[in-house]
Order: C-alpha cells, then sequence, then structure tokens
C-alpha cells in the first residue's frame, strides 16, 4: 500500500533519537496535517542544542574515520543527486564494492557542464596528494572532456590549500575544481539531508524533511503489518 498525503493525514509518528547521551533521548513528535500541507516538528531545547553541538560533531568524525570506500562514495553521490541536483551517473562502484576504472563517477551540473567526479579516504595532509593523482588518472582518459572537476574527500579542508588548488587545475588542466570535504557533508546531513544521514551511516532523523517523512512513515506501517 502506497504512503500518500491523505495517508499520512493526522498520523503522529514517535521516534527515538540516538547520540552520545542515550540515556537522556527523549522521542520526537512529527505532525503530519494534510489540510494545511504542513510539516511541524516538535523537539524541546536540550535536543536542539545536543544536534548543533555533539551530532553535528559526531556526524564528521563518523565520516573522517570511515575506511569503506564504497560506502563513502555511495554517501556522496546520494548527495551530489539529493542536494545539489546532479544528473550522476556512478561508474567507480558496484554492488560487489568499488571497481577499477576513472572516474568514480560523472555527471552533468545545472548548467549542463560534464563533469568528474572523484573521491578520497585519507587523513587530513594527504588530500592534496590524492587530488593530483585523480586529477592526472582522469586527464589521461581517452574521448572524456570534463570541464569540471568534483574531488569529495573526508578530510577537513585548508581554505588557502582549497585556493591554491583550484588556481593550479584551472591553469593546468582549465577545468574549475570544486572540493568537498568532511565538514560541508556532515552540515548537510545534519540538516537537509538527515534521511541520507540514517540510511547510510546509521544515525536517526531528528528533523524530517518529505522524503524522510515518506520513508519513516512506511517504516512504521510496515512494523504494523507485522505485528498483526
Amino acid at each position: 500500500m502506497p504512503v500518500t498525503p491523505s495517508l499520512l493525514h493526522g498520523i503522529i509518528i514517535s521516534t527515538t533519537s540516538s547520540g552520545c547521551c542515550p540515556s537522556r533521548s527523549k522521542p520526537l513528535l512529527l505532525v503530519f496535517t494534510h489540510r494545511l500541507g504542513s510539516l511541524y516538528h516538535y523537539q524541546d531545547c536540550y535536543m536542539s542544542k545536543r544536534q548543533n553541538t555533539s551530532l553535528y560533531q559526531g556526524t564528521a568524525l563518523i565520516i573522517a574515520e570511515m575506511t569503506d570506500a564504497a560506502r563513502f562514495q555511495t554517501l556522496g553521490d546520494r548527495l551530489l543527486v539529493a542536494q545539489w541536483q546532479y544528473g550522476l551517473r556512478p561508474r567507480g562502484r558496484s554492488e560487489h564494492g568499488t571497481v577499477a576504472g576513472q572516474p568514480d563517477s560523472w555527471a552533468y551540473d545545472s548548467k549542463g557542464r560534464l563533469c568528474a567526479i572523484q573521491y578520497g579516504i585519507c587523513k587530513r595532509a594527504e588530500w592534496p596528494g590524492k587530488l593530483e593523482k585523480d586529477l592526472k588518472e582522469v586527464k589521461a582518459i581517452k574521448e572524456f572532456l570534463p570541464e569540471v572537476f568534483i574531488f569529495c574527500t573526508n578530510c577537513a579542508i585548508d581554505a588557502d590549500k582549497e585556493r591554491e588548488w583550484v588556481s593550479k587545475v584551472k591553469a593546468n588542466y582549465q577545468w574549475e575544481l570544486r572540493i568537498i570535504g568532511v565538514l560541508e557533508l556532515a552540515d548537510i546531513l545534519d540538516t537537509t539531508q538527515q534521511g541520507i544521514r540514517k540510511d547510510v551511516l546509521g544515525i536517526e532523523v531528528e528533523k524530517h524533511n518529505w522524503n524522510s517523512l515518506l520513508a519513516a512513515c512506511k517504516e512504521q506501517y510496515q512494523k504494523q503489518i507485522t505485528q498483526t
């Protein structure tokens, strides 16, 4: 049975948040009112404060400590589509993990430009070396002519280094460089894309958008069917 706005009318969902202090976690109530077309999210001041501090730090730390390249690429690919609306073609992973071949993914942006996308799991001081290696490998691909190079990494990015590499890539490759680091990923996951955060990182949703609300309703509906 599909979950529709009419089915959601009047439904109240209670979820339990997870975090650094499970014993103090409190339920969140989500009420969807179809007549108003609005989603109301209620949470106490303690939960709001915690989400802005320790939860954010926890998400960033989880990403920074990731070692599964396929999982990290899945996270990045989903965010590029959901948050930035790239028309993405994943090529560097399969149902069994990562696969050989460059680039990891490619996409078209909102301006219709071809983008090469590379992912890097590395330590903070190592990301420039990984970026340089990926640039050379993508450049060597025959009949692949991107205009934008997107490098997504689980490292924190130094602003001076970022500007330096943007200039280098423009001069040496004539490509626009965009670097997405761990803090940018964590910020998005803890605000507008908590559904993806739950799917990939296993951190419960604390503030729903429409997609994560539908997923929560479907999950609750399936539980009710199983119990009956």
